[in-house]
């Protein structure tokens, strides 16, 4: 289980055109990261990277609860107001900090 953590996400584009979630997971203790690369299905906006975040997160026993800030890339997908993860994440964890 870890302790408190900070998160960076963006997404890329490998050379088969499929697109990728990358994510490294900071732990309080330095020496503890935790990187993962989630397959991104066909065009996916912020709900559906949520999900699959969720998923991770879930199956690795992360608490998002214990995040206390998350950088992303600039991409729509991350940012929207409507449509990107960073702002569903704040409306259940409202103390997490983002920058980009």
């Amino acid at each position: 289980m870890l302790s408190y953590f900070a998160s960076q996400f963006g997404e890329s584009t490998d050379a088969s055109n499929c697109a990728n979630l990358l994510s490294c997971i900071i732990c309080e203790k330095i020496y503890q990261r935790r990187v993962c690369c989630i397959n991104l299905p066909g065009r996916t906006i912020g709900s559906g990277i949520l999900r699959l975040l969720n998923a991770y997160f879930s199956e690795k026993e992360i608490d998002w609860g214990k995040c206390i800030g998350v950088c992303t890339d600039e991409d729509a997908n991350m940012t929207s107001y409507r449509l990107g993860v960073f702002p569903k994440i704040k409306v259940a964890y409202k103390e997490i900090l983002w920058t980009h």
